[in-house]
């Protein structure tokens, strides 16, 4: 299995390639489908390689080009239980911020957009018959060696998942400026990310691919957990 990573340093866009099967993880970076499909060239792979296509969570800058694909292939779709919801709704949904500094920040963002959060084309995730995550999971996708894993905190719908000693989390944690500590700018419940970064660690992965930034160690997990125990909603 290879981790390939289309995007690049700060928004992250995870391949696996499995023989001649793909896992895509996320739809985002704020492209269109057409610079995607170019950047898959450049590894040899067709869309139709594209087996499972796993949703980490729901916002903008990790669905941008998902409805188009989804209407040229067929592939498994993984999505955690809210996100069907959320993805009707068409907008990141903010909820609290991490620090002061971190809603600054995002306001400032979405003022310069017009005064709106990012946005996307609204669509109904159910028609495309998606396995949702509510709870670990490692039969859904076995045939890859793969558990699904529910992580709350930064959204309510956020998910990962392992495979063999890697552990690729979405934005359950983030390791790229403006985060600190690794802690997501937004953060949907506190207690639920907390919780969810102790289970990040009692994995004892070799590696942990955030959709953020580089993959990191455990060490750097645990360096920053007690950053992560203070966490509040602001």
């Amino acid at each position: 299995m290879e981790i390939i990573n289309i995007a690049n340093s700060i928004y992250t866009n995870y391949l696996l390639r499995f023989d001649k099967d793909v896992v895509l993880v996320d739809c985002g970076n704020n492209i269109s489908l057409e610079k995607v499909e170019k950047k898959l060239q450049k590894y040899n792979i067709a869309l139709e390689d594209i087996k499972v296509v796993i949703l980490t969570h729901v916002h903008a800058d990790h669905v941008s080009y998902m409805e188009d694909l989804l209407n040229k292939i067929s592939p498994k779709v993984v999505l955690g239980k809210e996100a069907v919801e959320l993805l009707q709704k068409g907008e990141d949904q903010f909820y609290s911020f991490s620090s002061k500094g971190n809603r600054k920040l995002t306001y400032l963002a979405a003022k310069f957009r017009g005064g709106h959060p990012a946005r996307w084309h609204a669509f109904d995730i159910s028609k495309y018959n998606p396995i949702i995550v509510d709870k670990e999971d490692d039969t859904s996708l076995a045939e890859y060696g793969i558990k699904l894993v529910p992580l709350p905190g930064h959204t309510q719908d956020s998910i990962g998942f392992i495979v063999g000693k890697d552990f690729i989390v979405g934005d359950a944690i983030m390791n790229s400026i403006p985060a600190k500590h690794l802690i997501p700018l937004l953060i949907h419940n506190a207690e639920d990310f907390k919780n969810s970064y102790k289970k990040l660690i009692d994995a004892n992965a070799d590696k942990y691919y955030p959709g953020h930034g580089a993959p990191l160690s455990l060490d750097k997990l645990k360096e920053n957990l007690d950053f992560a125990m203070q966490v509040e909603e602001l």
